[in-house]
């Protein structure tokens, strides 16, 4: 008979085993969440773990890009490297003004990561102290001819019809001298002759020259040496040819054109408002021949850094031709010629009739500047000023910044991860 004593205990076997499975539905409840959260955590360092991956790929492609710019070794984009279980892909982009753009991007397991660097070429630095830095083959100033700063010169100075400097005037060596020339303060030579200084004159010998103060000149002045050595000339040129080589180039008219780094064998001839643009150091075999309002400029690329093209042969600038930097201050363009010749009708270097520019340059020959030719600095084995030229000195070329040089290299200023 079923009593009221067995349906107690009937009763409570249900409830105990409702709380067994109650408390069973909790522990496989808490265990699925358990499994889900470690699952999700799992996979979250995992995704962390190939991204970080994904990123040290990304890193390896770059450095890898620099290294291939450092050492010249040659490459087609994109660049793709294993590193372990990934791959970077990088392009490097053309070299404009000393400049290259590099994007890298990592993948490991589709997990991609993206950097950019921007590398420049470091610069090298040379110094302009002074309007006019000439060897020992001295400097010829005619009718008006000025110098708007310092002139330092190897050899003696020889003036007339009214030619000027307005700072201080220096001439080394022993039976040197300034004749004929008026300058604007002082001025250290051995022998003055027939000149109007207007601040202090240092001398040991005085023949007709007028001074606020005259005082003796008690020992030798040294002579200074050019400020660019032949070594940077080779690396310029070096740098110019690693950048190929084309043959004789003719622009006229409306035609531009951007070149550089590059070798050019044979003449460059710009005329009548035809534009050369430098993306880098240029170097001509044959003349340089600039007419009829062409103009030759850096790119803008080029910041506040200075460029450079060279020759072994002669340059001649006429009739409003333009030489010029980059838009930005301090940016300087400066030609260069290796020619020897030192005759006035057959010099390294000509610029005339209203022709502008900033550096000009001759490592062995002379320099002959004509009729209103307006120019920054100069250094010359021998230079002819005549017919109202003025060099009128800037005092950022103290020290001017070229983007190339024998110690070249390159230097990251700007690392930065990208989407």
């Amino acid at each position: 008979m079923f009593s009221l004593k067995n349906f107690k205990k009937l009763n409570s076997g249900f409830a105990a085993f409702y709380s067994l499975i109650l408390i069973l539905g909790i522990v496989c409840a808490t265990t699925a969440s358990i499994s889900f959260v470690v699952n999700k955590q799992q996979k979250a360092i995992k995704n962390v773990v190939r991204s970080s991956q994904s990123y040290y790929s990304t890193e390896a492609g770059v450095e890898d890009a620099l290294l291939r710019l450092v050492t010249g070794k040659k490459w087609s984009n994109p660049i793709l490297l294993e590193v372990g279980t990934g791959l970077a892909s990088t392009t490097i982009s053309d070299d404009i003004g000393g400049q290259r753009n590099i994007i890298s991007q990592g993948n490991v397991s589709d997990r991609i990561r993206k950097i950019e660097v921007i590398s420049r070429i470091s610069v090298e630095e040379e110094n302009f102290y002074y309007a006019a830095q000439v060897g020992d083959n001295g400097i010829v100033m005619q009718n008006n001819s000025q110098i708007r700063g310092n002139v330092f010169s190897n050899g003696s100075i020889l003036a007339s019809g009214l030619a000027s400097a307005t700072g201080t005037v220096i001439v080394a060596k022993d039976e040197n001298q300034i004749s004929g020339l008026e300058v604007g303060k002082n001025a250290k030579v051995y022998t003055c002759q027939n000149s109007e200084i207007k601040s202090t004159l240092t001398c040991v010998i005085n023949k007709g020259c007028t001074a606020q103060t005259i005082e003796a000149l008690t020992e030798e002045i040294s002579p200074l040496n050019p400020p660019i050595s032949t070594l940077t000339i080779q690396g310029w040129k070096k740098e110019a040819s690693d950048g190929g080589t084309i043959g004789y180039l003719h622009l006229s008219g409306s035609q531009t054109l951007s070149l550089g780094p590059k070798k050019i064998e044979g003449n460059l001839l710009l005329e009548n408002q035809a534009k050369l643009t430098i993306t880098g150091t240029i170097w001509v075999t044959g003349d340089i021949h600039l007419q009829n309002s062409a103009i030759l400029e850096l790119a803008s690329d080029y910041g506040s850094n200075s460029g450079v093209i060279i020759t072994d042969e002669e340059i001649l600038l006429e009739n409003n031709v333009i030489t010029r930097g980059s838009s930005q201050k301090e940016s300087y363009l400066m030609l260069l010629s290796t020619s020897p010749s030192l005759e006035l009708g057959d010099p390294a270097i000509e610029m005339k009739n209203n022709a502008q520019s900033d550096i000009l340059y001759t490592s062995r020959g002379a320099i002959s500047l004509i009729n209103s030719a307006n120019l920054r600095s100069i250094y010359a084995t021998k230079l002819f000023l005549q017919n109202n030229v003025v060099l009128s000195y800037e005092v950022g070329l103290e020290s001017v910044e070229f983007f190339s040089g024998p110690s070249r290299g390159w230097k990251v200023i700007s690392w930065k991860e990208i989407e």
